[in-house]
């Protein structure tokens, strides 16, 4: 019974991610805002699962499975481009992308790099004020900076004559609705992976990055594949990435609401955040080689699918 609530709640996200990019796309289709900041606020939108099982976990005691499931979201989301560029083999996803978009995993790395200075630090105290760890808020303020970097210049070749407000107007309040029913669903659904832990006796994090990481994951599964078949490859990769990026917002916002300190120093989390890291990195490497080569441009993504399988097996066994 607790299984099929699951996928029940996990079926109402779906639904409402792909609405939820579909109005995204009329957005940037009828407006002059530069495709990598739609992707950006549709990144925000599909991460509000994220946000709200994080801080649910945190307020009834499960910090470490609040922090697995960003990590997990993360190499999850890394796993989606991955399997895009499969199956849109033919159309060669990673070449449609632009370098701007590129910018994003340059500021997930950083983003990196200060979680795991703050778990290494984590004993020591010295950014430790009450028990909110500076780095944490270090996150939210390079948040910030990436979006200033990352400007939201208008589209050089929008043309103002094919921009409909009306449908424009329609499809920002339809945005709203289908972000909300996605915030709901999820409530629900860190509720039900919480007992799914205890019914099936597993570790916290690994419920986390794969139950909880996979189905708060499934807006930007849904939505870039949605995105993918209506020929928008840059909006669907820079809504993915973009979705890695404010994730780390969401550990800043739980250790500010947490009754204990949220990083500690946790092999389980460490692994996960070096898979995130060299998944990055492939990422990165498969969006600047843009390879036109059909069959080579499979290699990356095949390595980034086994990186992740290879993290399940190791949590199973």
């Amino acid at each position: 019974m607790i299984f099929i609530k699951f996928f029940i709640l996990a079926a109402i996200v779906v639904f409402g991610a792909n609405k939820l990019s579909k109005n995204a796309e009329k957005i940037e289709s009828n407006s002059k805002i530069n495709v990598v900041f739609v992707g950006i606020i549709l990144a925000l939108a599909t991460s509000l699962p994220e946000l709200a099982t994080g801080i649910t976990s945190a307020f009834i005691g499960q910090s470490t499975m609040a922090v697995s499931n960003v990590l997990g979201s993360n190499v999850f989301n890394l796993m989606i481009i991955a399997i895009m560029n499969i199956y849109f083999f033919k159309e060669v996803v990673y070449s449609n992308v632009k370098n701007e978009t590129n910018k994003i995993n340059y500021f997930s790395l950083i983003m990196y790099a200060v979680f795991l200075l703050s778990l290494f630090m984590a004993n020591s105290g010295i950014f430790q004020v009450g028990r909110v760890d500076l780095l944490s808020l270090g996150l939210i303020v390079v948040y910030f900076v990436s979006l200033k970097v990352i400007k939201p210049e208008e589209d050089p070749h929008a043309t103002t004559e094919h921009h409909d407000k009306k449908l424009l107007n329609n499809a920002i309040i339809k945005f709203i609705v289908y972000a909300i029913l996605i915030l709901f669903a999820s409530i629900f659904l860190s509720m039900v992976a919480e007992d799914i832990m205890v019914v099936s006796g597993l570790d916290a994090s690994f419920v986390g990055a794969i139950f909880i990481g996979v189905a708060t994951s499934l807006p930007e599964f849904t939505g870039a594949f949605t995105l993918c078949a209506m020929k928008k490859y840059d909006l669907a990769v820079a809504s993915v990435i973009g979705s890695n990026l404010f994730n780390f917002i969401i550990l800043g916002v739980v250790d500010i609401v947490d009754k204990e300190p949220l990083f500690k120093m946790e092999s389980g989390l460490v692994v996960l955040a070096v898979y995130g890291i060299v998944m990055t990195l492939l990422t990165v490497l498969a969006l600047k080689l843009k390879i036109k080569s059909k069959k080579k441009n499979l290699i990356i993504p095949i390595v980034i699918i086994v990186l992740y399988l290879s993290y399940i097996v190791s949590g199973l066994v």
